[in-house]
């Protein structure tokens, strides 16, 4: 850094340069250290203040070239400079005061004054409230990069531009000791993981071993593309606000979809369907498995509410019988009974609804062992109460309990969870024979609309005009037409006021004789 310094000559070598050539170098050589800026960006400005000074007969002196007057007539001077560039050169210009010189005021730098308020650490629930939303994530890498980054952000301290950079080498584990991270970048230090999140940061290197991986979104190419604010993006999740109407409390029935709705955008299908009565129920993707959503330290599986510490054998269920591929017919059946057992089992952990939702789709759900069917050491009044009842294992957080589990109940709001929440426990009997029914239902009036003799619905030619809106229009008129036949069809199938029968309607396709 010395031999930089002593180096430097401005570009175009302009005149007066020799003059104060050597205090510009003593001055930067001072400060450097002292301040956040490299060597090369205090030379460049210091050299145009020292340049200026020196045209205007000014002494040689850091007293006189940093003083604010001097300063302030230099940056004003630069009329070719954007205002930006402007404050860029004073933020330099008074860095390198107060290290040489000293702040303005006598007893130290000056307080700095801001119209925002003062981040003020998370509480406790809070803290509980984070790590219940990151345990709910709906994947694995999900889940995994919200509490690592959590271990790193509450357990070491560490802001977002040091967790980017972090490799899953950096973090290391003395023998019976603590966990130690090595910060990287400009800087670098040793940071104890506090005690509670050692255990979180310790498995997610351990996870990584032996790879030159990062340790914040391993699957990321480089530290480069991750910016600060797509660190903390991970904290803010889409949070709507649509209300379920009021008549929501008048309930039409079921309402089923194939596997490409569960997967709309809440506010567009989800929940107006709610808002009209409906009550879902959904089929699932592979990938759309297992744990989709939490609230409240609540994790929703599978569409429904569950304790957060449900047995991962009873979580990953549906996940483990899907990936199955039995040899033989006695071993599908066994896998088959298996499931049926696990789904069975699901139900004393589901969380017990507390009435009807309210006006605006609000439902308290009451937590299991709270409503006696399970057994939680969090709930001492749960335990002893009946030897049938599963115990519930806690598993430690490093956050302390979730809400769920400090609490008798939840409320859970309409948005939470909307995009795969269903009414009905899934693959249950109900469930199943809910779902395919109306699906047999909904793909039998597919077939009777694509009838070519009528509407033919699948044929475009029917429909010669461009626009989606324009073939929405026209698709509705011809499923409104279905309908009508359809309707049509059974009103003649009805008796006549004096009891005689309507036209009877014609079974065989074949043509008639006298026809």
């Amino acid at each position: 850094m010395a031999r930089r310094i002593n180096t430097y000559v401005p570009a175009g070598s302009p005149p007066g340069w020799s003059a104060v050539a050597e205090q510009v170098r003593a001055i930067v050589a001072t400060a450097e250290p002292l301040t956040c800026y490299s060597a090369a960006e205090l030379m460049g400005v210091l050299t145009k203040l020292a340049l200026f000074a020196h045209a205007e007969g000014l002494p040689a002196t850091a007293q006189v070239w940093l003083s604010r007057e001097v300063i302030e007539r230099f940056v004003l001077g630069c009329t070719h400079l954007t205002n930006g560039t402007k404050g860029t050169y004073r933020s330099k210009l008074l860095r390198l005061r107060e290290a040489i010189l000293g702040g303005d005021c006598a007893t130290g730098k000056p307080v700095k004054l801001t119209a925002s308020d003062a981040a003020r650490p998370y509480t406790p629930a809070q803290m509980a409230a984070l790590w219940s939303w990151a345990c709910g994530q709906p994947t694995k890498q999900l889940r995994d990069g919200c509490q690592t980054l959590l271990a790193l952000g509450r357990g070491c301290g560490l802001d977002s531009p040091e967790i980017i950079p972090l490799r899953a080498h950096d973090v290391r584990r003395i023998e019976g000791g603590p966990v130690v991270v090595a910060v990287r970048g400009n800087r670098q230090r040793l940071v104890l993981c506090r005690r509670a999140w050692e255990r979180v940061l310790a498995e997610a290197a351990a996870a990584l071993d032996g790879q030159a991986a990062y340790l914040f979104r391993p699957g990321r190419q480089g530290s480069s593309s991750l910016s600060r604010s797509s660190c903390l993006a991970l904290f803010h999740t889409k949070r709507t606000h649509t209300s379920v109407s009021h008549r929501s409390l008048t309930e039409r029935g079921y309402l089923a979809g194939d596997l490409a709705y569960n997967n709309s955008d809440p506010d567009t299908f989800q929940l107006p369907a709610r808002a009209l009565g409906y009550r879902l129920v959904f089929d699932y993707r592979d990938d759309q498995l297992g744990i989709q959503a939490g609230a409240h330290g609540a994790l929703q599986i599978e569409g429904r509410w569950y304790c957060p510490s449900i047995p991962q054998p009873l979580i990953g269920a549906t996940q483990t019988f899907r990936a199955a591929a039995p040899d033989d017919a006695a071993q599908a059946a066994t896998a088959a009974d298996l499931y049926r057992r696990q789904i069975t089992a699901r139900t004393a952990y589901e969380l017990t609804p507390k009435g009807k939702p309210d006006a605006e789709g609000h439902q308290r759900l009451s937590c299991p062992a709270t409503a006696g069917k399970v057994q939680c050491p969090i709930k001492p009044a749960s335990m002893g109460t009946d030897p049938r009842l599963p115990p519930v294992r806690p598993t430690p957080s490093p956050a302390g309990p979730p809400t769920i589990c400090r609490q008798h109940s939840i409320t859970i709001a309409p948005e939470h969870g909307a995009k795969h929440a269903q009414a009905l426990p899934y693959s249950t009997a109900d469930q199943q024979r809910v779902y395919h029914r109306l699906r047999s239902s909904t793909e039998g009036f597919n077939g009777y609309a694509k009838d070519d003799a009528h509407e033919a619905i699948q044929r475009s030619q029917g429909r010669r005009i461009r626009g989606i809106a324009a073939q929405s229009l026209l698709l509705a008129f011809q499923l409104a037409h279905a309908n009508f036949r359809k309707i049509f069809r059974w009103l003649d199938s009805l008796p006549r006021i004096d009891g005689r029968p309507r036209r009877r309607i014609r079974r065989r396709t074949t043509k008639p004789l006298n026809d």
